[in-house]
């Protein structure tokens, strides 16, 4: 049997002047409950979308300044707030998928009352109006579940994506070391 090769982490480097850039400078919360900068976020997201899910990731930050304690506060920042936001999706995706299994439930309540309404009809003398009201009380039944139906087909996975970048990111190896350019 072949054994399958060892996927090397995927680097994604960043410069900065100092580990402090790393963060909005406007939040007081400890290093662990900082807020990454939003042009840090959108770079290391849109990263971690090129990189399969099977790769894990390595950021490299370069800095022209810093210490000893550089790499465990940037691990801190980032580990700490890809954990936040990770939750927050989870937590999304919960209740959204919530909604749309209650919207199904009522679809299908509506689809039964259509086809009851339609069934009725049937039964009416053959004119041409009891048909039209027939048919379209069970098109109308029927369309009433295309919206839940399509959440639960193709609608969730764009939750997965962002659930899977913001894992890679959450369990990423930082690396800090001083640019030496």
């Amino acid at each position: 049997m072949r054994k399958m090769a060892e996927r090397q982490p995927v680097a994604i480097e960043l410069y900065l002047d100092k580990i402090e850039d790393l963060s909005d400078a406007f939040n007081p919360c400890g290093d662990d409950g900082l807020r990454l900068r939003q042009e840090i976020e959108e770079y290391l997201e849109e990263r971690a979308k090129d990189i399969p899910i099977r790769n894990s990731i390595r950021i490299e930050i370069r800095l022209k300044e810093g210490d000893e304690s550089a790499a465990e506060r940037a691990g801190k920042i980032i580990h700490g707030y890809y954990k936040r936001k990770l939750e927050r999706q989870l937590q999304s995706k919960r209740k959204t998928s919530r909604y749309w299994r209650l919207n199904m439930v009522m679809a299908f309540i509506f689809l039964g009352i259509c086809g009851s309404i339609s069934f009725i009809l049937s039964h009416i003398e053959n004119s041409s109006v009891a048909r039209i009201l027939q048919n379209g009380f069970e098109i109308i039944g029927w369309v009433a579940i295309w919206e839940p139906a399509s959440y639960f087909l193709y609608g969730h996975r764009e939750f997965n994506y962002a659930i899977e970048n913001f894992f890679q990111l959450k369990n990423s190896v930082i690396h800090v070391s001083a640019d030496t350019d």
